[in-house]
């Protein structure tokens, strides 16, 4: 492991050594004074206080992308609900480790009560990593459109549809795996192709658009990739009907601030 993570595991088990000895002297001390009889009713009361806490401060939390919140444990504590699981499995530990009661062999309490601090730390340090690796998937997920937009708007074989008087709703029901749907600063969506599309495959997508919207003008395919015929070099314009039937359209590409755009 690098330094990092051999930090992480050294805060995580000075952290779970302090709270998991507190939990077992506070119940050590309620068992003192209280009785035993009580012992079921104060681990409830315990319990339902520690998940009301988390509940306030998560609902009180500001929104934060998932790897800002990930980045915050680098000084090795720990969050509520960290605390919160390592105060609960010591709530349920306790009685089988320390009540005289309990008909566990000594050895095997002396076992659990070892135990009990390692699983934890690697429990947590697991959950860690497993919530990195998902923010830095869900990271990845969000960059792709944005490279893809700047890729296509320094590109000469720009592929896209221009929507108009359109619903963002109506319009994500026709994106699928091999697109993006983005926002333009006037008010239309934009839609740009993962990879190069061939020419039939764009005017059916075309087609499947224009059904979302009122007017044939309302849903413009550019395709400037190479196809057939006597122009393969030069951009087509198109614009579909009800019946899905293509026809060449006079467009002014300018018009369409691709750098702009946003990803929906």
């Amino acid at each position: 492991m690098g330094e990092n993570e051999n930090g992480t595991i050294g805060d995580l088990l000075v952290w779970v050594t302090v709270l998991g000895a507190g939990t077992f002297a506070l119940e050590g001390l309620c068992v003192h004074f209280i009785g035993r009889d009580w012992l079921k009713i104060v681990f409830f009361l315990l319990g339902v206080v520690v998940l009301i806490r988390e509940s306030v401060v998560e609902w009180r939390k500001p929104g934060k992308p998932a790897r800002e919140r990930e980045s915050g444990r680098a000084i090795g504590k720990l969050t509520l609900a960290e605390a919160t699981t390592v105060c609960s499995t010591a709530l349920a530990v306790f009685p089988i480790v320390f009540l005289p009661g309990n008909t566990s062999s000594p050895l095997a309490k002396v076992l659990l009560l070892i135990a009990f601090f390692p699983v934890m730390v690697y429990a947590l340090y697991r959950g860690r990593r497993k919530k990195e690796a998902e923010a830095r998937k869900e990271e990845e997920r969000l960059r792709e459109p944005l490279v893809l937009r700047d890729q296509v708007s320094r590109s000469a074989r720009k592929a896209y549809i221009v929507c108009s008087h359109a619903r963002e709703v109506d319009l994500e029901f026709e994106v699928d795996d091999r697109m993006f749907l983005y926002s333009l600063p006037d008010g239309r969506f934009l839609v740009l192709f993962r990879k190069d599309v061939p020419l039939d495959a764009f005017l059916g997508t075309l087609a499947d658009f224009r059904a979302e919207v009122d007017a044939d003008e309302d849903a413009i395919g550019c395709y400037g990739l190479p196809h057939d015929g006597p122009r393969p070099d030069l951009s087509l314009f198109f614009v579909c009907d009800k019946e899905g039937e293509s026809r060449p359209f006079d467009f002014n590409p300018s018009t369409v601030s691709i750098s702009s755009a946003v990803p929906v």
